[in-house]
């Protein structure tokens, strides 16, 4: 949710929103963070960077876990 909108909790349009588009907008945000840093070459604290995380107070980090079920009993 974007800071501005923050006067719109518990509406019905903000959970409606919430559910649909939680995940892809903060993905695509951190994927376009991620993409101006690591190809672009642009600085982590830079103008651009902050554009796209800022209204979310996001940060261009991916979580990656490797589950191994693979266990001896």
């Amino acid at each position: 949710m974007l800071k501005s909108n923050t006067d719109k909790v518990s509406l019905v349009a903000d959970t409606k929103t919430r559910i649909e588009k939680a995940r892809k907008y903060l993905a695509d945000a951190v994927n376009k963070a991620r993409k101006a840093i690591y190809i672009l070459g642009l600085p982590i604290g830079g103008a651009a960077v902050e554009r796209l995380l800022k209204p979310t107070s996001s940060v261009p980090t991916k979580v990656s876990i490797h589950l191994n079920y693979n266990y001896i009993i």
